[in-house]
Formats: C-alpha cells, structure tokens, sequence
C-alpha cells in the first residue's frame, strides 16, 4: 500500500476544514438571526456551534478511516504496520492530538517520514486505498471543487436570504406602488442577490442589490437599511 502524497493530503485537510468551518459559519449565521435582539444567547449560540465544530473535525475519520476530503482523493488512514483499517479509538485521538497544529506543521516539513504527531503516536499514516488512473482522479478532483463553490455560493445566497434586513427588503418591495408600475404583474426576484450586511452590539447596517421580475421587464433594486438595539430593520433609501 502507497503512501498518500503530502499535495493530496494537504487538499484533502482543506476541504474538510472549509466544510466545516462552513457548516458552522451557516448555523451559527442563521440560529442568530432568529436570536437577533439577545445578544447573550447569539454569544452562547456561537460557542455551542464552535465546539460542535471543533467535535467534527475530531470525529471527521471514524467512517473507514476516510473523511470527506479523504474520500475525494481515494485516501485514507491505515496502520502502518499492518496497513488495517484502525479502531476509533486511534482515529480520534489522531485528529485531537493535530489541534497542536505547528508541531505537526513542524513534522510534516522536516522530520524524515512527514508524519503528523498524531500518527506516530497512534501508529497511523495516510495511505491511497484505491488505485485510479490520473485522468479519473483529475475528473474527480475538477468535481469536487466545482461542487464545493456551488456550495460556497449556494450557502453565501442563504444566509443573505434568511437574513431579516433582506426579509424586510423583500416585503418593501413586494408592496411599493412605483415598482409596481415599472415592472407590471410580479413574477418573482432574482436567484442571486448581492450585497453586504453588518452588525454590531444591536445596530446594523444593509445595502443589497435585488432584481425584481416583471411581465413589463426586470428591474435592479438598490436598497440601504439600518436598525438599532432592539428594534427591527427599517428602509433608508431605494433606488431603481
């Protein structure tokens, strides 16, 4: 059994770290939203979803030795001995032990067999656990990474759609007369919204740019908001 090279292993690290730095990101970003107006249960909300995180990434190899990433690649962690599929046990304590991440940063540049202080410990390595040819193994890398920023953008346009100041940019504009006007009989908005949002201690601020979808034409929608503590989002101007 081969040993996994060190650029696949690194891939393979990164698109497990993104996926869950992702996954937390988004829950933490949605749960807090509906938690807005109390800002010691978003504080508690976003430790619960930070260790639910960390948990992940320890927990990430118990099925075959083999993580998301690590299955992309046709990786997976094995006893170097024997090249067995080790119990969970080991691969937990595998992944606990990396959180000391720059000596194993240390041991993977300069030590002799690249390990991390995780596998010594235990008695692990990486190793390929399915043989591919090079043009299949491109294909599935192109393909994991076409998924993964589908993903990206998929979730960056939820988290702007759940969030109130967009809800309440939507309602403003669902019942504005002069858009009405301009567009005729309302056929929905655009999948992609773009823009940006930022809070802080209660107060917040929005801008989006929306298209609106009309039986007369489209039409791009600027809208700026605002709130302050306890109290909801509120329009500060709109442009089309």
């Amino acid at each position: 059994m081969r040993r996994a090279p060190r650029n696949v292993r690194f891939l393979a690290g990164m698109i497990d770290t993104y996926l869950t730095v992702f996954m937390t990101i988004s829950l933490t970003f949605i749960v807090i939203n509906w938690l807005e107006r109390h800002e010691i249960f978003s504080l508690i909300v976003t430790l619960i979803t930070t260790i639910g995180g960390v948990f992940l990434l320890i927990f990430k190899d118990i099925f075959n030795g083999q993580s998301v990433g690590k299955r992309i690649f046709n990786i997976g962690i094995r006893e170097v001995e024997s090249y067995q599929l080790p119990n969970r046990r080991k691969l937990i304590d595998r992944n606990r032990i990396s959180f000391n991440w720059p000596r194993d940063l240390i041991n993977v540049l300069f030590s002799t067999d690249k390990r991390r202080q995780g596998d010594i410990i235990n008695g692990l390595d990486v190793f390929i656990v399915e043989n591919k040819d090079r043009t299949s193994n491109i294909i599935r890398v192109l393909g994991s990474l076409t998924v993964i920023g589908s993903l990206f953008i998929l979730g960056i346009t939820f988290m702007i759609k759940q969030d109130a100041s967009y809800k309440t940019a939507i309602i403003h504009i669902e019942n504005d007369v002069t858009i009405k006007e301009k567009i005729g009989e309302f056929n929905g908005f655009g999948f992609f919204p773009s823009g940006s949002i930022n809070k802080s201690n209660g107060y917040g601020n929005a801008n989006y740019k929306i298209k609106v979808k009309g039986d007369k034409g489209d039409l791009k929608i600027v809208v700026q908001l605002s709130k302050v503590p306890n109290e909801k989002w509120k329009i500060n101007h709109i442009d089309f």
